[in-house]
């Protein structure tokens, strides 16, 4: 059999730390503090524009979808008091304006796909940046309101379907960040185990029984921004890797 260097043209280093993905996409070494070989790659993955939303918005928007071909956006505001009950939808290409949602929000939870979504909670319109517990559901068409959820807040996070979603943390205006955490079946929203710890601005992923929650922050101070996660595994929060 050749040796590495008689293909290569060079010998394999024995390195105490590994080095820096720049200097070694396509390299092969041995890592004396691990015992291991390393080699190193560049993702596949790479960020490119798409279109743009036909209404800017901040809050953030509900969004919910399964691909980069099938998204949805509803909600949002530009400043207060212009809050929005835009709904947009995506096809991978362009957005293109759908049905109203029934109430003016921002900031509030939401998951599914362009045809079975929920949006759920968030702050309101009048009186401006209240929060109250309103969920809508979306079947592709229109939007209706459906069972409330238990705990008014904005800024959750959330994942799911329309008819097995879940939703934990955020804040209400004159409250401490939250910990709570609903479960949603389609019909109605229970409560089940808390987060380990509470958070609000989160970015949500996953399943009702496979979910994680990470990034965000304390009501207050604002200042504090989190590397945290926790993992949900359908029925109690632990906590998760740091970013």
């Amino acid at each position: 059999m050749a040796e590495y260097k008689a293909i290569h043209g060079y010998t394999l280093q024995a390195l105490g730390s590994d080095p820096t993905t720049a200097d070694t996409v396509g390299q092969l070494w041995y890592n004396t503090a691990s015992n291991t070989w390393k080699y190193s790659t560049e993702g596949a993955g790479a960020w490119s524009t798409g279109g743009n939303l036909i209404t800017g918005r901040s809050g953030p928007p509900q969004s919910a979808g399964i691909s980069s071909s099938s998204a949805l956006c509803s909600y949002g505001a530009v400043q207060a008091p212009t809050y929005y009950k835009l709904c947009e939808e995506y096809n991978g290409t362009a957005w293109s304006a759908q049905n109203d949602t029934n109430t003016y929000r921002k900031g509030g939870g939401g998951a599914g796909t362009v045809t079975a979504a929920f949006a759920v909670t968030g702050a309101t319109a009048s009186p401006i940046n209240t929060t109250d517990t309103v969920c809508e559901d979306y079947n592709g068409t229109s939007w209706t309101v459906v069972n409330s959820c238990n705990t008014e807040r904005r800024y959750p996070s959330s994942q799911g379907t329309e008819s097995a979603g879940l939703m934990e943390g955020g804040e209400s205006p004159a409250a401490p960040t939250k910990a709570l955490c609903e479960d949603y079946n389609g019909t109605s929203w229970t409560e089940v185990n808390d987060l380990v710890s509470g958070g609000s601005g989160m970015c949500g992923a996953g399943t009702e029984s496979a979910a994680i929650t990470m990034g965000g922050g304390p009501y207050t101070p604002s200042t504090d921004h989190r590397t945290t996660s926790q993992i949900y595994d359908g029925n109690s929060w632990a906590a998760g890797p740091a970013m």
